[in-house]
């Protein structure tokens, strides 16, 4: 057995050698280090965004349109009416929440398991643009989203993980203000949607690069529960959304036209 064990490692070294050189191993770190890097300034940027845009929210506007466009209602009590507030919250909260490790994951399997070193570095572009097409929003047309500028519309819906970590958001910002010079981090910022336009950048990298229909129909389902999440919970308005979906698209093109993969469609 011992033998047979020994044999296998041996077996494989070659595959090592061959498959995983200095090279791509290489390009794996730099994909994620851009994207880490990337995510980091934006959570610093967005961070000032109470100090140096503290002069004007726009949130009042964003509800008056939303107000327009579900024909004088307000669209996240819709939601609760419709769908409840208990059993539906939970599943919201668990699909919003999983976005978290989902999408780094999502970067790490193309960066290994994609021979193609330019799809790697697209997909890890297009991610990394949504930060900063993100924070260029958020500075444009700042906002605090529904449920935190009016969080009476959400105070019947159950307890969960959103709404823990809206509250420790909104402690956080109610700290920062006081003292933006301590440890705490401003998160708070609504236009637009990065929830959305990130889940929106992955499902349009797998239809252009031709992955598996299992693969592109879960991309798209969930990008189906996340916008139905950022209303229901107040993340967002509508517009956020909207433009959360053009940001998307739009990380995914530029992407393409920097890494040398511009006009390809459904290439696996």
């Amino acid at each position: 057995r011992g033998s047979g064990f020994a044999g296998s490692i041996a077996s494989m070294r070659p595959l090592v050698r061959e498959e995983w050189t200095w090279g791509r191993v290489g390009n794996i770190a730099a994909g994620l280090l851009s994207f880490y890097l990337c995510y980091v300034s934006y959570r610093n940027l967005k961070s000032y965004l109470p100090i140096i845009r503290d002069d004007v929210l726009y949130d009042h506007e964003m509800l008056q349109l939303d107000h327009f466009l579900m024909f004088g209602n307000n669209p996240a009590p819709l939601l609760h009416d419709l769908m409840g507030t208990d059993i539906v919250a939970q599943i919201l909260a668990t699909s919003y929440l999983a976005y978290l490790p989902l999408i780094p994951l999502t970067l790490g399997l193309v960066l290994t398991w994609s021979r193609n070193v330019s799809l790697g570095a697209w997909y890890a572009t297009a991610l990394s643009l949504n930060w900063v097409l993100g924070t260029i929003s958020y500075y444009i047309m700042p906002t605090l989203g529904p449920a935190f500028f009016q969080p009476s519309m959400f105070s019947d819906l159950a307890d969960s993980g959103v709404s823990a970590l809206q509250i420790s958001l909104f402690k956080n910002g109610v700290t920062f203000k006081a003292d933006p010079t301590g440890s705490d981090i401003y998160g708070i910022a609504g236009f637009a949607s990065l929830h959305v336009s990130v889940v929106v950048t992955a499902c349009l990298f797998f239809e252009r690069t031709g992955q598996r229909a299992a693969i592109r129909i879960a991309g798209w389902a969930f990008l189906g529960l996340t916008i139905l999440a950022t209303i229901y919970f107040g993340w967002h308005y509508i517009a956020d959304d909207v433009a959360g979906v053009v940001i998307g698209w739009a990380a995914v093109s530029i992407g393409a036209w920097a890494t040398g993969n511009r006009g390809r469609r459904k290439h696996k």
